[in-house]
């Protein structure tokens, strides 16, 4: 990936498929292959260990010696000595309280077949200008959980600080977003970490972009919701099924739906369960382009050549709501900054010299 731009190509092509190329996708708050390489013995039903490991007598020789004789990169053994820890899981964890620990934990003392690895619920791609965000849960169909919010989180604040023009939010086939996971909605901060995601999407003075690609269900709808545009593929479904489960969604959701999917799509949802192609969304404007994640990078990496000023000013504006003289204030502070910024200059001049215009966003 060059310049400003995120490379669409792969988007197109390969969208179902894993690639083998490096991706530019950076992880939060994983331990790195925890279990990713395990040594696990031939599937050819022999013994034989693999050259990787250690030999039996080897391994219980070079357990036997002092840490200083194992020369084996281990500074979680004396980091934990020195914290009066002694089991193997105890010297890893105290490494890591260190900051000293960069390899595998071997929490049981011995290599295990059976631990999952750690992996992380969001995926970021960053350029320039324009982030491509994955929910990435797809055993759970991409399902939120309150870890899932709470990196979500993390990068809406990374976005504003890299002043990110665009992001487009997307989850891992074979769903966009199958709503909340059940079996963390009675984690104590989860409500109050799904309300805050929720509006720090609106909030973002960047342009966010919804790519929908399977259900986009519950929390999933909401997710979709509160994007300024979304783009989907003809068949995805959208509908929030509260009705079916005994819950009742929050007031400010409610009005969020009725501003964005029209009174008569939000009240059949919210009061029949019913779900809605993304095709029958596109006829009432609900859904703003058919596509796929391809099309959504695309119209991001358009939308990241506007001004940000004006569309930060846009976007305060069309977040009001009438009757606020709060907000009506910070938008007319908003307009003023942008009709005096050197944007709004170098749009102008542009103009006049028919080119293209190069915003900086001062």
């Amino acid at each position: 990936m060059a310049g400003n731009r995120v490379d669409i190509s792969k988007y197109r092509t390969c969208l179902p498929q894993k690639s083998n190329a490096v991706q530019p996708v950076f992880f939060f708050r994983c331990f790195d292959c925890v279990t990713e390489h395990d040594c696990r013995r031939k599937q050819d039903g022999s013994n034989n260990e693999p050259a990787c490991c250690d030999a039996p007598n080897e391994r219980s020789e070079r357990a036997q010696q002092p840490c200083g004789n194992r020369n084996d990169g281990r500074p979680e053994t004396r980091v934990a000595q020195s914290a009066g820890h002694r089991s193997p899981q105890c010297n890893a964890l105290s490494a890591l309280a260190h900051g000293v620990w960069r390899g595998r934990i071997n929490w049981l003392g011995r290599r295990s077949h059976n631990l999952k690895p750690m992996v992380d619920a969001v995926k970021v791609e960053w350029s320039d200008l324009t982030a491509v965000v994955t929910l990435d849960r797809p055993a759970k169909r991409n399902a939120v959980d309150l870890q899932t919010l709470i990196e979500l989180r993390q990068i809406q604040k990374d976005a504003e600080q890299r002043r990110i023009r665009a992001l487009v939010l997307t989850g891992a086939p074979p769903a966009f977003c199958a709503g909340a996971d059940l079996a963390g909605v009675r984690e104590e901060d989860f409500h109050s970490q799904l309300n805050e995601v929720l509006r720090g999407f609106t909030k973002l003075s960047c342009v966010t972009l919804a790519s929908i690609d399977g259900p986009a269900l519950g929390a999933g709808a909401q997710l979709a919701a509160v994007c300024d545009l979304r783009v989907a593929t003809p068949d995805s479904i959208v509908g929030v099924p509260a009705a079916k489960l005994g819950l009742v969604v929050n007031h400010w959701t409610i009005e969020r739906f009725t501003r964005e999917m029209s009174w008569p799509v939000a009240r059949a949802m919210l009061l029949a369960a019913k779900t809605y192609t993304a095709k029958e969304l596109f006829a009432i404007g609900a859904v703003h382009r058919i596509g796929q994640l391809g099309d959504a990078v695309e119209w991001a990496n358009e939308i990241s050549q506007l001004a940000p000023l004006t569309i930060a000013g846009h976007k305060m504006a069309l977040e009001s709501s009438a009757g606020e003289p709060e907000l009506d204030a910070l938008v007319a502070q908003a307009r003023d900054r942008a009709v005096s910024s050197d944007d709004a200059r170098e749009g102008r001049e542009a103009f006049l010299e028919k080119r293209p215009p190069r915003f900086t966003g001062n």
